[in-house]
């Protein structure tokens, strides 16, 4: 995921462009992706420039679209990567008893980031109700 411009295979989400009151600045697109994890694909949303710091965003929801209201703006600064964990979205794989612990999840994560060329610091963090 490049910039603005879509990789061959990438799904553009949301290519709307549009000036923001208070920045003045265009909106990121925002593109949905696989990548290949322990031989389970994972779908992901993503948004910004692969020069800008990654932020992987991790959510309670387990499916990356909820993150798709904020994603064109924070791609303006950072490259935002919105991760749909295994059997969720639109990722493949199984997701049982065993491996929906917060641990197991993380590890899914890590292995995502791993796979890819994100170089991510993580934070720890888990969205509430109130967000």
């Amino acid at each position: 995921m490049g910039g603005t411009a879509p990789e061959p295979g990438s799904t553009v989400v949301s290519a709307e462009k549009r000036g923001t009151k208070t920045l003045n600045t265009p909106l990121a697109p925002v593109l949905r992706d696989q990548i290949e994890v322990a031989g389970t694909s994972l779908s992901y949303l993503g948004s910004g420039s692969d020069q800008t710091p990654p932020l992987l965003l991790l959510h309670g929801t387990f499916w990356s679209r909820v993150r798709l209201p904020v994603l064109p703006a924070l791609g303006t600064s950072s490259r935002c990567i919105a991760l749909d964990l295994p059997e969720f979205g639109r990722s493949g794989g199984e997701l049982d008893v065993s491996h929906a612990t917060v641990p197991a999840l993380a590890e899914t994560a890590l292995a995502a980031a791993d796979a890819s060329d994100w170089t991510v610091s993580i934070w720890p963090g888990m969205p509430s109700a109130g967000e």
